[in-house]
């Protein structure tokens, strides 16, 4: 098992990256990835990390485009409740699967996200 430079299991560190993520403590979360993209060697767990963050603004963006759309159609209130409801279960979902994942070393595909990853993070 390759460990971080930090001691820790990359794949550990992956999993944890992910559950960073989903809960959007952007402050914690642009540390750890900041400090993974800079100082980790291992393309496997920068892509991972950076795919979570991506992830992450993905849902942040989705819920405030909700947010805005509910303010201006109150009528629309309540079927954008549902589609944010079902978008937070959504998001809990894909984050821990990917978490769970995260420890074996492996990752689910998410084609656009994945894209944009390797676009971003070259080997």
């Amino acid at each position: 098992m390759n460990n971080s430079k930090l001691g820790i299991p990359v794949n550990y560190l992956a999993a944890i990256s992910y559950i960073m993520c989903y809960f959007q403590n952007y402050v914690v979360l642009l540390l750890l990835i900041g400090y993974i993209l800079l100082k980790e060697d291992n393309v496997w767990l920068k892509k991972t990390a950076f795919k979570g963050f991506l992830l992450a603004l993905a849902f942040s963006c989705a819920t405030s485009i909700i947010g805005v759309i509910t303010s201006i159609i109150p009528l629309a209130a309540i079927v954008f409740t549902i589609i944010k409801l079902i978008l937070s279960i959504l998001k809990a979902v894909l984050f821990f699967v990917l978490a769970f994942e995260g420890v074996k070393q492996k990752s689910i595909s998410i084609p656009f996200i994945d894209n944009l990853v390797d676009k971003c993070i070259s080997e």
